[in-house]
């Protein structure tokens, strides 16, 4: 609105910075794909329940619920190409299953990593999904934890606030204590602890229908 301004209360913010480019039409492009991807999980997900209890009648199951169509929504001016639609749709997993996207944040310090990790999961849990944020960072956490923590939490809507961000999220999150602020401190330690909440959240994704539908968002650290 012309005219306006906003005055920002930084607090005891430990990193500020002016971002160079505006990531805003990026990850509303990443958005649109990953729902296109979840409502082929959630599909597939009901024609497979369904056929278990009528087996033999997968043609006309597929005609009657119908299948989200072979591309990806277009995309808006200025977005970078995502991945081809031959190679995009979904194929089952070991196990048969077939899950929501699961999307892996990498970059620099200070790059955006955490701020497009929280947009992306603010949107899918804002469109009614209930994404797993997994933190990897163990210096600056977004779940409200102390430093040298690696979180996963559910993101709903219900639970998100403005003034507390995820660290406002009524259901708490799932903590493994790593005990320092860098990977680089002790790898080893890192990769064993990773692994440990890896399973943690395979269990939830296995358990929890809806939550294996909306996937999960991993934020990494800068080191």
């Amino acid at each position: 609105m012309a005219g306006s301004s906003i005055e920002i209360d930084s607090g005891d913010s430990a990193i500020i910075y002016v971002a160079e480019k505006n990531s805003a039409c990026v990850a509303l492009n990443i958005h649109a794909y990953c729902e296109w991807r979840r409502e082929e999980a959630a599909i597939a997900q009901s024609l497979a329940a369904v056929g278990n209890l009528y087996p033999g009648n997968d043609d006309s199951l597929t005609q009657e619920i119908g299948i989200v169509g072979d591309s990806p929504p277009p995309l808006l001016p200025g977005a970078p190409t995502l991945q081809s639609p031959s190679i995009a749709r979904f194929a089952p997993q070991d196990d048969g299953i077939i899950r929501g996207p699961r999307i892996l944040v990498c970059g620099g310090e200070d790059s955006g990593k955490s701020t497009l990790c929280r947009t992306l999961a603010v949107y899918a849990a804002r469109a009614g999904r209930e994404p797993m944020y997994i933190d990897l960072d163990p210096n600056l956490n977004d779940s409200g934890v102390p430093t040298g923590v690696l979180t996963a939490l559910a993101v709903t809507k219900s639970a998100l606030s403005v003034e507390q961000g995820f660290a406002g999220l009524s259901n708490a999150p799932v903590c493994f204590w790593y005990g320092n602020a860098s990977p680089e401190s002790n790898p080893e330690l890192y990769k064993h602890v990773v692994r440990r909440l890896a399973l943690c959240v395979s269990d939830r994704l296995d358990l929890h229908p809806v939550a294996n539908t909306a996937g999960f968002i991993i934020n990494t650290c800068g080191w």
